[in-house]
């Protein structure tokens, strides 16, 4: 096994995905499905799960890019290298809901309305 490569091999993910949401029993009306955005990746780079180092990609949250953070360094990258980059060394991956079902909200509190 190559240094950086995961003991599974390459994976294969995407930066978007698509879940059907679930109508409930009561009210069968169809709901839009969710879409979740990619958001953060979390890397194991080393030979093994005994040593190695762990890195994260993330979502620039003004929309300006993605950042590689590793330990002290912080620095700027893009969609594409990150998947190129990680495609093998990914090890968690974030998503954030980000399309036609995202309107779901937790209900607020009724004694203190934000």
């Amino acid at each position: 096994m190559e240094p950086g490569q995961a003991p599974w091999g390459e994976t294969t993910w995407t930066t978007h995905l698509q879940t059907p949401r679930k109508a409930p029993l009561i009210n069968q009306r169809h709901q839009p499905d969710n879409i979740y955005k990619l958001s953060s990746v979390i890397s194991h780079l080393g030979d093994n799960m005994y040593t190695g180092h762990y890195i994260s990609d993330v979502l620039d949250s003004r929309g300006s890019g993605w950042l590689c953070l590793d330990d002290a360094s912080v620095l700027r990258t893009d969609e594409a290298t990150v998947l190129r980059a990680r495609a093998q060394t990914a090890y968690i991956l974030f998503y954030v809901c980000s399309g036609a079902g995202e309107g779901d909200q937790a209900p607020q509190d009724q004694e203190n309305p934000s």
